[in-house]
Order: structure tokens, then C-alpha cells, then sequence
């Protein structure tokens, strides 16, 4: 597949659709021209994902990105929500999730940590991502993230969406009693030195119930809904493959 940018014909691989969870600071500007769902305060965006090719034929391994516009990309109106179902499975099977103790994340400075199998530490605190550590809490919402969550926390967690790149996750018998605390945390971290305001997700902590498999706000046991903005439109779109 090629395109043309200015004066330079770009080939890459064919496309594929693909969804990420929008930084907090993103413009209402910005999400009105595109399609995107709300889940609690974050913003899941769809991007056409494809990497570049050299002149060669050759796959270049930096991966490109167009943000899908209300535009159109073809005849099928697509529905953000179902859009969503074959975007997630597209995004996890390229991506899948990654589960890493603090202490691994740690002595690792978060580098080649797509080999290491998770160990829990004494902290009882993992960091869920994909293996590149790359935009990674929509892993969150992935299909098999639920089974991997219960088969490591059979009693359930509380869920930090500590950046776009991460959710941390704390062990819910090892932090129960120190949950208004634990509802401070994202806060300070994201008024932290190490996370830049583009990177910022979310100020709300989540809970995952392992028994009843469902996510809600901590301390709460109504599950959290996948929602079309209140503003939304149709857009066209085809498979690009």
C-alpha cells in the first residue's frame, strides 16, 4: 500500500484499526471531529495503525498513526461502539497485555520487559501495559485482560489509570483498609515530575470485582459502562485491509 505526502510517495503495510485511551487533557475541539466512546472520565479514540516501508519493500519497525476523522473512510457507517468490538480485538491481538510487578518495572527501568513473566513482590502492586510499554492502558480493555486479572488477583484490585501508557494495580486485600488513601493516589502521581500533562488519564480509581468479573469506581459495586459521547455522529468507514 502507498500514499502520497507532498512531493513523497510513502508505502507501508496495510492498515489496521486500532483504538488507544486519549490523554486527560485532550480538547473537546479535538474529540468533536472524531469518533470516540467514554468509559468513567477517559476518552478511547480509533487510528488507522500501519508501519512505514523503505524503498526497498522493507518494514520499517516505527509505527505511524492517522487519527480517524468524522470525514469517512468508505461506504459502512460505522457505530463508535461497534466500531470498538473489532478495534479492541485488532489492538490486542497486535498488542497483548503485559503484567509486571513494581519491583520488575522498577529494576528494569521498564526496558525488555516483554520476556519477564510476573512475579507478585511484597508491595502486591503490578503495572498492566502491552509488551512495549507503549500506550498501553487500553489493554485494559482487552478480552483476555479479565481472565488474566483474576487468575493474579483472585480477590479482586484497585485500578490506577496512572498514564496512557499504563494502569496500575494494587491488590485489593493488601490495600482494602487503606482505601481513602488509595483514592489520593492519582492525583499525586499525576501531579508528579515523571508524567507529562499529555500522558495524564484519569484522577478516578477503579475496582475490579475477580468474582463477578466487573469493573467500578472503588468502593462501589455498579459496573462501569462503555458509552457513546452525548454528542456523536455516524462515520463511514470500510476495512482498509
Amino acid at each position: 500500500m502507498q500514499f502520497i505526502r507532498g512531493n513523497e510517495i510513502i508505502r507501508c503495510t496495510s492498515p489496521t484499526l486500532e483504538c488507544s485511551i486519549a490523554g486527560k487533557n485532550i480538547s473537546d475541539t479535538d474529540l468533536s471531529g472524531r469518533p470516540h466512546l467514554v468509559y468513567s472520565d477517559m476518552n478511547i479514540v480509533f487510528e488507522f495503525v500501519f508501519q512505514q516501508k523503505d524503498r526497498f519493500g522493507k518494514e520499517i519497525m516505527e509505527e505511524c498513526k492517522i487519527a480517524i476523522r468524522n470525514e469517512g473512510f468508505g461506504s459502512r457507517a460505522l457505530d463508535p461502539l461497534e466500531g470498538f468490538g473489532y478495534a479492541i480485538r485488532m489492538t490486542e491481538e497486535k498488542k497483548p497485555p503485559h503484567l509486571v510487578s513494581m519491583t520488575q518495572a522498577i529494576s528494569n527501568e521498564k526496558k525488555n520487559l516483554k520476556h519477564i513473566s510476573y512475579k507478585e513482590d511484597r508491595n502486591h502492586i503490578a503495572f498492566l501495559s502491552n509488551q512495549e510499554f507503549s500506550n498501553g492502558a487500553i489493554s485494559l480493555f482487552y478480552e483476555g485482560t479479565k481472565e488474566l486479572l483474576s487468575r493474579h488477583f483472585p480477590d479482586g484490585c484497585y485500578i490506577l489509570p496512572s498514564s496512557v501508557h499504563e494502569v496500575m494495580l494494587l491488590s485489593k486485600p493488601h490495600y482494602l483498609y487503606r482505601l481513602n488513601e488509595v483514592k489520593y493516589l492519582p492525583q499525586d502521581i499525576n501531579g508528579g515530575r515523571n508524567i507529562t500533562q499529555g500522558e495524564v488519564l484519569s484522577d478516578r480509581v477503579l475496582e475490579y470485582h475477580a468474582r463477578e468479573r466487573i469493573i467500578s469506581y472503588a468502593g462501589e459495586m455498579t459496573e462501569i459502562k462503555m458509552k457513546r459521547p452525548k454528542k456523536w455522529e455516524k462515520v463511514q468507514w470500510a476495512d482498509p485491509r
